[in-house]
């Protein structure tokens, strides 16, 4: 048997041509809710990271780790955040479960509009 006919032909795709998952930051997806939260506007955040306003949807998608540095430096957040989030300081709805004793009865808490109707009802036995 010759070599020849024991190997195996593979097609090789250029490096270009192959598909790639899509990655989202934690900066692409929150990336407005952060600016908004260190309290800049966003001129005043895009002056101090070096980049145009009209530059500002390229950037919350930028992959580039010194662009993203500088970022983190300006918005005084760990790198570590911009890319992979906070689980404590996320800015998704927050999640409240509990359970609440208010003159002797047990109120359950999934989400804020229960905490206002136990509020309500906590006013209005109060009259």
């Amino acid at each position: 048997m010759n070599k020849k006919s024991v190997m195996k032909t593979t097609t090789k795709r250029p490096v270009d041509q192959i598909k790639r998952p899509e990655v989202h930051t934690y900066f692409e997806e929150y990336g407005e809710q952060m600016i908004i939260d260190s309290g800049m506007t966003k001129a005043q955040f895009c002056d101090k990271v070096g980049v145009s306003a009209s530059n500002l949807p390229k950037l919350y998608k930028t992959k580039n780790a010194v662009t993203l540095n500088k970022v983190s430096e300006v918005l005084d957040v760990p790198l570590e955040v911009l890319i992979e989030g906070n689980r404590k300081d996320d800015y998704e709805k927050p999640t409240i479960v509990g359970c609440v004793r208010v003159n002797g009865r047990a109120f359950m808490i999934n989400d804020i509009t229960d905490i206002e109707k136990l509020a309500q009802e906590v006013t209005h036995n109060q009259r």
